[in-house]
């Protein structure tokens, strides 16, 4: 139990086990009200599930795109990643009117992380369908919709073997003015930042956070 609580997973299992129906995220998609909300037990019980998944088709270690608009899918392919002990690799999602710079970029980071598989949405398989066409390389990795994986499988999942040290993301930068520089992001480094903000702020377990920057985005993601 002591290395599972110094991770992010051990975090997420504490509040699912703790308070289970206490909101762990909400998304408004148009600002005005709310579409999905997560609490701690379900958010918990769709990271087993792709976890589970994930274990079937990749090893621990193994990089894992995540090409996802902010939203639940992409949370919980976030914590999927973490559950099963593989490095989740956030990218920005495609963006129909940019497909050349979005392409661009992601084979970018595909050639550099080399990820196993990618995890992303419904609704985003026909871009990446339609990229597939256009750049043949995007298919050498197994795109699936995180959705798409039945929540059944999260009676399989077996407690990963990593500690606060382990790998936890790799963060591309922008690529805007080069080519996409991954950055190697820890469970402690993450632990340790939240701290660091938690205690600068006074916040608190009941403090509500609104935030608007994509999770693909590093202050998005980790803030």
């Amino acid at each position: 139990m002591k290395r599972e609580l110094g991770t992010l997973v051990g975090v997420l299992r504490e509040r699912a086990r703790e308070r289970p129906r206490h909101r762990a995220y909400a998304f408004l998609p148009r600002g005005d009200r709310e579409d999905v909300v997560f609490d701690y037990a379900e958010l918990d019980l769709r990271a087993r599930a792709i976890a589970a998944w994930l274990s079937s088709r990749s090893k621990s270690g193994d990089r894992v795109l995540i090409l996802s608009p902010s939203g639940p899918e992409f949370v919980a392919s976030v914590f999927g990643c973490l559950y099963r002990g593989a490095v989740a690799v956030p990218a920005y999602p495609i963006d129909p009117l940019r497909m050349e710079r979005t392409a661009s970029r992601l084979l970018g980071i595909i050639r550099d992380a080399e990820p196993a598989l990618a995890l992303t949405t419904a609704a985003s398989l026909g871009s990446v369908k339609e990229l597939i066409r256009s750049y043949p390389e995007l298919n050498e990795v197994q795109w699936v919709a995180a959705e798409s994986i039945s929540l059944d499988l999260a009676e399989d999942w077996k407690q990963p073997a990593i500690d606060a040290d382990t790998l936890a993301i790799l963060q591309y930068t922008s690529g805007s003015s080069a080519a996409p520089r991954g950055v190697m992001v820890s469970h402690r480094n993450i632990l340790e930042n939240e701290k660091i903000i938690q205690e600068a702020h006074g916040y608190s377990e009941t403090t509500t956070f609104v935030g608007w920057i994509p999770l693909a985005h590093d202050w998005g993601l980790i803030q």
